[in-house]
This record gives structure tokens, sequence and C-alpha cells, in this order.
């Protein structure tokens, strides 16, 4: 019998073995995790482009990714594709939870669907999209009231890709340029 190992803490363990599948890991205001959702089998074709099955919201294409501030630790978010958005956009609250150092995030006023909104800009140090792994993806972090928990997957990640957004079937193709 082949046995595989996964090291680290109970958090890395759980990534480890959901690394296959979407996923959303619902938390507590504490963070202990509450539920674990498996949404479906993640997809990548043959030819190396990701397909990423989404599910739909208030008209908008959700999808279940992982982010790190300082690599130590992975958060899954579901966030909203947005190709308006120039960066990603998290939660304020989630700037300490991923290891981000406060005083290293710019402040900045940023221009929002829904007007000027304040925010921190900064860099994740990665953004698990299925199995790989995006370096140093810019971030904005906003206060949480205006996301609604859900985190704005915007250019910064999506624009190292050509973009396929197919509505009918609901399936987001991202393709290596």
């Amino acid at each position: 019998m082949n046995r595989k190992y996964v090291r680290g803490s109970l958090e890395q363990q759980l990534e480890k073995a959901l690394a296959s599948y979407n996923h959303v890991i619902s938390r507590d205001l504490k963070g202990k995790i509450e539920k674990i959702v498996i949404i479906n089998r993640k997809q990548k074709t043959d030819n190396g482009h990701i397909v990423l099955p989404t599910r739909t919201e208030g008209g908008h294409l959700l999808v279940s990714l992982a982010v790190s501030g300082s690599g130590a630790y992975w958060e899954t978010v579901e966030m909203i594709i947005d190709t308006g958005a120039d960066v990603i956009v998290l939660p304020a609250s989630m700037i300490a939870k991923l290891g981000i150092d406060e005083g290293t995030l710019a402040p900045r006023i940023m221009q929002t669907a829904n007007g000027k909104a304040d925010a921190k800009i900064g860099k994740l140090q990665g953004v698990r999209i299925e199995g790989e792994i995006l370096e140093d993806v810019d971030v904005a972090f906003v206060d949480d009231a205006l996301l609604s928990n859900k985190g704005l997957l915007g250019m910064s990640a999506l624009g190292r890709y050509k973009l396929v957004i197919d509505n009918e079937s609901r399936l987001v193709t991202l393709i290596k340029k």
C-alpha cells in the first residue's frame, strides 16, 4: 500500500486533502471551522487550461480559491469574478488572519462601482487557483460591509490569463498567456 502523509497544521492538511475539489470553508467569528462544503471536483483540461466551475448569486459568477498573505497560512475565499476590478479586493478583517503586517499596507481611496472607498493596498504572497499558485498578487482590503462576505477576483490575478466566460454553462476558463 502506498501511503502519503501530509505534515503541517490541521488547516494545512485539510487544504491538501481538499486541493482537487472546489470547496468553501465556513468559519465562526473566532476563525474556527464550522462547515466545509464540497462543490465539485476541479477540472483541468489536457491542454493546461484551467476550467473553473462557478455558482451564481445575484447575477454574479462566484468561484472558490485560496489566498495567502505570508505563505504560512491559506484561507479559502469565495470570490465574485470582477473584470472591472483592477486588483483582488478582500475584507479588511482578513489582514491579520492572512499574516499581513498592516503597517506594510498603503492607504488609498479607491473608486468602486458604488462610489469611493477607503482601502489598504498591498500584495498577497500567493493565490491558489485550482492547483496553480500565482505569486505577488496585488490586493486591496476594504471595509467588510462593502463586500457582503465575498471577495472580488480582479485583474491582478485574472489578467495573467486569457479569460473565457461561458454564461450558459457557468464555466470560466483560464488560459495561460
